[in-house]
């Protein structure tokens, strides 16, 4: 039995490894990427009519009606929706 004097030596810190953390860490990551590239596909897919790649039979034909003939590049294009320059006192006109 030590004596009072003696003090037990102090235990070394042991660190918890880190791999959990980074396991978890990827899989939550890996998800958010999985989810982002999933809803562009779905974007895509939703623009590309297959039903015109099936009739043509060509896959260059349905990606140019997807780059410029689609509802959303129409929709870009209509100068309603493009801002037209201010100049100052438009801007702070009272």
């Amino acid at each position: 039995m030590p004596s009072s004097d003696e003090a037990a030596p102090p235990r070394p810190h042991h660190v918890a490894s880190d791999v959990p953390f980074y396991v978890v860490l990827s899989v939550i990551g890996g998800t958010y990427v999985v989810l982002i590239l999933a809803m562009l596909l779905a974007d895509v897919v939703y623009a590309l009519d297959f039903g015109e790649v099936a009739e043509s039979g060509s896959l260059g034909k349905a990606l140019s009606t997807l780059l410029f003939e689609n509802a959303m590049v129409d929709a870009l294009g209509k100068p309603e929706i493009l801002i037209k320059k201010l100049d100052a006192k438009e801007l702070f006109a009272d």
